[in-house]
């Protein structure tokens, strides 16, 4: 016989989640078996890590267990805000990224927070000085896998100890009450007490003989952040100046370091900034969205995005267009010229011929003709819906501009 793979499912913090875990764990089990046989063997497939979603009464698979590093980072306790820790989670989240330390999906598990808070009552100019103040139990909330439950966490714990200290003063101190492990509970929007916290001591620490201590010089340090190159941050700084991008915009650029890169490289290739980035954060966006990656990773070169941008801008086609030949690249991997081409999308600026579209547009929307000769509310809409027919009718190949231009001559609008 063999054993079928084991699946390992973090963090179920309720008998009914348990329960639930094992029966699903088994059915899939027993289906995989029955469609691959001893393929689905413990030797072939291995271990894995899965989280249970209580909403979807399911398992979903979060990574290889033979995958796994554990990386830990533990800043210095000086966050002084919800907003500083916040902002200091989405940095530590995109330099991960940006390094390819890991891919960080934190829904998958592959990344997670654990903040451990406390308030200091007394001078603020002497944190840390017993004669001047104390700070109140720290907890420790455990495990948490999106930035929306850290903001909420650290929000109630803040609210929680300063009505503890409301209704305890000193008593609701570290050296009275401890350290405190907490679970965040979203059905709850709160959190709920875990266990005592051991002091340093009560965990028995040795030192592990095998595992030698890493001594890191300035000579090492210096050569390791040559290597990395452009920063996040700085990147951002750059894309403000340089192409006068957006706030928005260059955040969103500045996730991961594929992605700028292919913005860059395109605008190296002489194509206009701001119509590159309009398409990455278009359509290249949304495919991104769909596929659960980043947007370099839809399969798009930096030469097709140039070309394309390049197209847009010199008038050949319409951004209509723009938009169904990204698609047609990500799915082809096609030059744009050649799906242009092909799909029948160069513009089309003949008068003549964008002239019969419109009267054939006119002829098939009587209503719509009626409403822009009515003026009032109706006249925009309907405008723009002719507008859309006629756009409809040459497959995005006429030029909006003399579409609106014929359009207000024949109607008025």
């Amino acid at each position: 016989g063999y054993f079928t793979p084991i699946f390992e499912v973090k963090n179920l913090n309720s008998f009914r989640s348990l329960e639930r875990t094992c029966q699903w764990v088994i059915d899939y089990h027993q289906a995989r078996i029955a469609e691959k046989g001893r393929g689905w063997s413990l030797a072939d497939v291995g271990k894995q890590n899965w989280g249970f979603r209580d909403d979807l009464n399911a398992c979903e698979f979060q990574r290889g267990k033979e995958e796994a590093h554990d990386y830990r980072y533990f800043p210095e306790p000086d966050l002084r805000s919800v907003e500083e820790v916040m902002s200091f989670a989405r940095s530590m989240h995109r330099m991960v990224r940006w390094l390819g330390v890991s891919h960080a999906n934190m829904e998958m598990g592959q990344m997670r927070f654990e903040p451990n808070i406390s308030l200091w009552v007394g001078d603020p100019k002497k944190i840390f000085d017993e004669s001047a103040g104390y700070f109140t139990p720290i907890f420790e909330v455990k495990n948490l896998n999106s930035f929306r439950a850290l903001e909420r966490t650290c929000q109630w714990v803040i609210d929680y100890h300063q009505a503890q200290i409301t209704e305890k003063g000193q008593a609701w101190s570290l050296a009275d009450v401890g350290k405190q492990n907490w679970g965040f509970r979203d059905d709850l929007n709160a959190c709920e007490f875990q266990r005592g916290k051991e002091e340093a001591h009560d965990y028995r620490y040795f030192p592990e003989p095998d595992l030698a201590p890493v001594v890191v010089d300035d000579a090492q340090r210096e050569r390791i952040a040559s290597e990395i190159g452009e920063l996040p941050i700085a990147r951002k700084t750059r894309y403000l100046a340089e192409y006068s991008l957006t706030e928005k915009q260059a955040d969103a650029l500045t996730l991961d370091a594929p992605t700028g890169d292919l913005l860059d490289s395109a605008v190296a290739a002489g194509a206009d900034a701001k119509r590159c980035v309009n398409l990455l954060l278009g359509r290249g966006a949304a495919i991104a969205n769909e596929q659960g990656c980043a947007i370099a990773e839809i399969g798009i070169a930096a030469e097709q995005l140039a070309e394309l941008a390049k197209m847009l801008a010199g008038g050949e086609i319409n951004a209509t267009a723009a938009d169904k030949i990204f698609v047609k690249m990500v799915e082809t991997g096609d030059t744009p010229a050649k799906i242009a081409e092909s799909e029948g999308l160069l513009a089309v600026s003949d008068a003549g011929q964008i002239a019969e579209w419109v009267n054939q547009a006119i002829a098939k929307n009587p209503q719509a003709v009626e409403d822009v000769h009515a003026g009032g509310k109706k006249q925009k809409k309907a405008f723009g819906f002719l507008t859309g027919q006629v756009m409809q009718l040459s497959r995005g190949a006429a030029t909006p501009a003399e579409v609106q231009k014929l359009l207000q001559e024949k109607l008025g609008g």
